[in-house]
């Protein structure tokens, strides 16, 4: 199980591999924290360490004359304020290369690069800094909350700079993380510990406030304020990095892309749970996380949801109908309802046989209307798995499905209103809850 102190030995030791670092998490996380532990083990080195923070600086030119006035021991004088972006990196260059010393520079709150002026110039001259350590005896670690990759992206519409880094993502943190880097935690059981990881779901301005209030000892209330503030901060963060709609999809479902690289940078920063990586906890084990991610995200495109709950529906069909009538049940049965939808599904299958040479089972051509007249004729059968209402609260989840299906399946999204959408939503997600509970008892 990895901890924030290895975490710490991993980025002190790739650069003290003359290997450059960006550090990225959510506000809250604790970047500046690894940052800060990261240059305290690494003090007793022969390195020099240079660090400035771009939130207090108005440009690129200052940020370099900053981390020159460090390097040499004073405050920069104020005739260096009109001196030009590559005036300013030109002379921490010589003063870097005369020096022949190793240097990290740590440069946090990278982010606001993207308000100077002089971005554009600052990216590019930052990079040849850290490009060549052999040349420069360099070497960058980088905090920002943003990847430098949409930084960059945002300033200068291509990406070089975040090439020459290894990503470090700001996780939860787990239960040996509480005891080894909170002071107040010192002292807890390994009870008390868990149940501060429980509460917190790993989040570190919630794990602080857990063990200032106590809320188990004092009986504070639950804290939900400030959940909802750190959580919300967490999915404003997501949505900066437009990582929102695939955090809903594989949150709270259903997958309806190819999320390869965003599911990668979810886990990284702990979104969601890791198999084998875990932690104990991740933020979507948090329900004001997913409640907080489902509001933000009620007008996605619900076809996905609806694709779902057909397939789960078709499949549920044909395993009840089998155990009561066996196999071939549709093609026996004499319920005029499900004749109709047996007719019909076959000849839509016979004609992609025709025109495609093949074709898929005839349950694969019903729609969210077949399914309930299956269902309906049947629901002595059925009744157990809808069990969370009576038949007619069924039958308006059903009718809502069929009505909002064609226009979603079709791309006709302008048809369906975001109230609309957010209705069948709810509807699908009703019938999919349904079902897996169903299952699972």
């Amino acid at each position: 199980m990895s901890t924030r102190t290895d975490q710490v030995a991993r980025v002190a030791g790739l650069l003290g591999g003359r290997s450059n670092v960006a550090i990225h998490g959510a506000p809250g996380t604790g970047k500046t924290w690894l940052a800060d532990s990261v240059v305290d083990s690494l003090r007793e080195s022969e390195v020099q360490i240079l660090r400035v923070d771009l939130s207090i600086s108005h440009s690129g030119a200052e940020v370099f004359n900053e981390l020159l006035a460090t390097s040499e021991g004073e405050r920069p004088s104020e005739d260096e304020d009109g001196v030009s972006v590559f005036g300013a990196w030109r002379r921490l260059r010589e003063a870097l290369v005369a020096a022949g010393r190793p240097t990290i520079i740590v440069m946090d709150e990278f982010d606001a690069v993207v308000r100077y002026a002089d971005s554009v110039d600052f990216l590019r001259l930052s990079r040849e800094l850290v490009h060549r350590p052999s040349a420069t005896t360099c070497v960058g670690l980088f905090v920002s909350r943003r990847s430098l990759e949409s930084v960059e992206e945002i300033v200068r519409g291509i990406s070089t700079l975040a090439t020459l880094c290894y990503q470090e993502y700001m996780r939860p943190v787990s239960a040996d993380d509480i005891r080894s880097s909170f002071p107040l935690a010192a002292a807890l059981s390994e009870e008390e510990c868990l149940h501060c990881l429980n509460w917190s779901n790993g989040h570190p301005a919630l794990v602080r406030y857990w063990l200032s209030v106590r809320p188990d000892c004092v009986g504070n209330p639950d804290g939900v304020s400030q959940k909802i503030l750190a959580m919300d901060r967490l999915v404003d963060y997501l949505d900066a990095l437009r990582l929102v709609d695939a955090a809903a999809q594989l949150v709270i479902g259903p997958v309806v892309d190819d999320w390869i690289r965003e599911r990668g940078q979810l886990d990284e920063l702990g979104v969601l749970r890791v198999d084998g990586l875990s932690i104990g906890v991740s933020y979507s084990d948090c329900a004001v996380f997913v409640d907080l991610l489902r509001r933000r995200t009620w007008d996605l495109n619900p076809w996905g949801i609806l694709g779902r709950a057909e397939v789960q529906l078709r499949g549920l069909i044909e395993q009840i109908q089998v155990e009561h009538d066996g196999e071939g049940w549709a093609e026996r049965s004499q319920q005029r309802a499900i004749c109709a939808v047996y007719d019909r599904s076959v000849a839509m299958r016979d004609d992609d046989i025709r025109r495609l040479g093949r074709g898929a089972s005839w349950l694969a051509y019903t729609y969210p209307g077949d399914l309930w007249n299956i269902i309906s004729v049947n629901w002595s059968r059925f009744c157990e798995v809808f069990s969370r209402g009576d038949k007619q609260y069924w039958r308006e989840r059903f009718e809502g499905m069929a009505r909002y299906r064609t226009p979603m399946a079709h791309n006709r999204f302008e048809t369906v209103t975001r109230e609309d959408r957010a209705l069948c939503r709810m509807y699908a997600d009703d019938i999919i809850r349904a079902i897996g509970d169903w299952r699972e008892g």
